[in-house]
């Protein structure tokens, strides 16, 4: 990674922050509130008691007034950990630039993490799941012809149970949005980046052009008139567009970013969808 790259994004994780759905500074379990009830000093509500339930619970102020045994709940907190996993499917080094924007996404994650005092792991999600020591050792990893991450990063045992899971990837593989719940069923907070290609994001028209799928290898000959253009940003839009509204229901974050666009440019672009804040 080129040194004044590296500065900036380091000056930027001083100013920036990960944005969480809810913020608890406690200091048991996690520093971030979850969304379910656990084990936490954070009274959240109750519920009648049923044999079974801890007595250590049991509200016995509520019980002197009502003659009702009734259990506190409290909340849970999610587990400061965080899963960085990168795409490194062939796609995703179709520019020397791709490849290099991904390592720098999840550098900054990784400093992010030293906020909250994340434990943070870095994966390789090629052939399979593999951490990783340092981001900087993304640029160099092999591209591997991966028709879809899914189903490894579906069945991989180094993903971690809970925390915050940031994946990046292009998203440009068969796969339908709402089984994003099922991928990261059991993530606390999801953050998801695409990644694209300058000629991905916005492909200029002109001429006739022979498009070779980087993790099949087929091949299709197309005319990249005006129409055929318009018609790839529709179904690109409407990826994005099913993957921003599968994200608003799980209460995680969706950003687009571009390989060769300046650093600054990628912070707004994460601002805007919600990822990051200003400290």
């Amino acid at each position: 990674m080129r040194r004044e790259i590296q500065r900036e994004i380091e000056g930027s994780a001083h100013a920036c922050r990960l944005r969480m759905p809810e913020r608890q500074r406690l200091h048991m379990a996690g520093d971030v509130a979850g969304k379910r009830t656990g084990s936490s000093i954070e009274y959240q509500d109750r519920k009648d008691y049923v044999p079974g339930d801890d007595l250590r619970h049991v509200d016995w102020r509520a019980f002197a007034r009502t003659d009702r045994l009734t259990v506190k709940l409290y909340r849970e907190e999610i587990s400061p950990h965080l899963d960085i996993i990168v795409d490194t499917s062939r796609s995703m080094g179709v520019s020397p630039e791709k490849g290099e924007r991904a390592a720098q996404l999840a550098y900054f994650f990784h400093l992010l993490a030293r906020q909250f005092h994340a434990s943070t792991r870095v994966h390789n999600l090629g052939a399979s799941l593999v951490p990783v020591h340092h981001p900087f050792e993304l640029e160099q990893a092999e591209r591997i012809r991966v028709k879809s991450p899914f189903p490894l990063l579906d069945n991989a045992p180094a993903a971690r149970r809970g925390g915050i899971k940031v994946f990046v990837s292009d998203f440009l593989f068969p796969f339908e949005p709402r089984g994003l719940a099922r991928v990261f069923r059991d993530a606390d907070h999801v953050v998801l980046v695409q990644l694209l290609a300058r000629f991905e994001a916005q492909p200029e028209p002109g001429g006739n052009w022979r498009l070779v799928d980087a993790e099949t290898g087929e091949y299709l000959h197309v005319q990249l008139n005006h129409d055929t253009v318009k018609g790839y940003g529709r179904r690109l839009q409407a990826l994005q567009d099913g993957i921003d509204r599968q994200m608003r229901i799980l209460g995680g974050g969706f950003g687009i970013v571009g390989d060769v666009e300046p650093w600054d440019q990628v912070l707004r672009r994460l601002f805007r969808a919600g990822i990051i804040e200003v400290c």
